[in-house]
């Protein structure tokens, strides 16, 4: 489980920078291959990740006088870099089963901060085996909650 949410966290984090360079070319932004790694590394963040590089370069272009640019900078990073990323390629390589990226970052970097870096491989597995554990017994509960009615 953990290393399929870690694989299914790089990949998806690779098809954002793709997207976004995409995005950052057809809108005319200056360095877009540079801006697409960034957002790529920058989507391994939770919650804030990609908007921390496509939100500033659609100001940019703003900025710049470019207001039709920056518009479609905007919602080009808001529906394809985020929604069409996090909600169609994120579950189709990850399933539902995954576990969520926030506990994927805390246990990357728990396991960083406890073990050094052999924690960046212990920190997700031990943290997946929680997450299954918890998963089961919430299962077994339901199951039994369901004989008794």
């Amino acid at each position: 489980m953990g290393r399929t949410t870690l694989a299914g966290t790089l990949v998806t984090g690779g098809a954002q920078g793709t997207l976004a360079a995409i995005g950052f070319w057809i809108t005319g932004v200056p360095q877009p291959v540079f801006l697409g790694v960034a957002t790529a590394l920058a989507s391994l963040v939770p919650a804030v990740g990609t908007l921390a590089v496509w939100v500033p370069a659609g100001l940019y272009l703003f900025a710049k006088g470019h207001l039709a640019p920056a518009v479609i900078e905007l919602a080009w990073g808001a529906v394809v870099v985020v929604i069409f990323s996090d909600y169609v390629i994120r579950p189709r390589l990850v399933g539902h089963e995954a576990m969520p990226a926030l506990l994927t970052f805390v246990a990357l970097l728990g396991g960083f901060e406890g073990l050094g870096l052999p924690g960046l491989v212990v920190g997700p597995v031990i943290m997946g085996l929680a997450v299954a554990v918890l998963r089961l017994y919430a299962r077994e509960q339901e199951t039994r909650r369901a004989a008794r009615s």
